[in-house]
């Protein structure tokens, strides 16, 4: 059984892997294995070889140690990215405007406070 270390580091994977915009049977093909293998990978369901895995941060220009590293934010960071994903790009365009609202008026409060 695998547990949370495979979990998360085939959602870091996942996530790697996406940002390149590569589908999951390129990437296996240009590292030799199954794109069922790699599926498995992705999931947290099998295991990645250290071979399999340093020609996976070659692929995606990443360093091991920043796939190998652990941090909360590092959680919360993966799933915003994962949900931002899942919205329309009109939606994306309107969280993006609440967000430099927010912003604003976070750093009117900021300059508020000190004043």
């Amino acid at each position: 059984m695998h547990g949370r270390f495979e979990q998360r580091m085939g959602q870091k994977l996942a996530a790697a892997r996406k940002r390149k915009g590569l589908l999951q049977r390129d990437v296996a093909a240009a590292i030799d294995i199954s794109a069922h293998t790699l599926s498995r990978i992705e999931g947290g369901l099998s295991d990645i070889s250290l071979y399999h895995f340093n020609n996976l941060c070659n692929l995606y220009e990443i360093s091991p140690d920043r796939l190998l590293a652990y941090s909360a934010k590092e959680d919360i960071n993966a799933e915003i990215l994962n949900q931002l994903e899942l919205l329309s790009e009109e939606k994306k365009k309107v969280l993006l405007k609440m967000l430099q609202v927010y912003n604003e008026s976070t750093i009117t409060n900021d300059m508020d406070e000190l004043s």
